[in-house]
């Protein structure tokens, strides 16, 4: 399995547990329908909610992925932007 598809994978799982998280429930999107939208066109952010430790002895970084960790997707709520998708990850 490729790595961005495993990423991909684990993202749509923590979409649910973000969304626990920050206390409201989040719509599911499956991995297929992630990938049928980016071809599509349609941007995604995706969110990197590893601690920084992880991610810097990882190989695995989307491009252009934001990096909160997922104790303070709360706090930064209002940061983000309401006109995409958002898929939170880790690997």
């Amino acid at each position: 399995m490729k790595k961005p598809v495993f990423t991909m994978m684990v993202a749509v799982l923590l979409t649910a547990v973000a969304g626990t998280l920050v206390g409201c429930k989040l719509p599911r999107i499956t991995v297929e329908e992630v990938k049928k939208r980016m071809d599509e066109g349609e941007q995604i952010l995706f969110i990197d909610t590893r601690k920084s430790q992880d991610w810097d002895a990882s190989d695995v970084k989307l491009p252009g992925a934001l990096r909160i960790h997922y104790s303070a997707l709360e706090q930064h709520l209002d940061e983000l932007p309401r006109d995409r998708p958002i898929v939170p990850y880790c690997t």
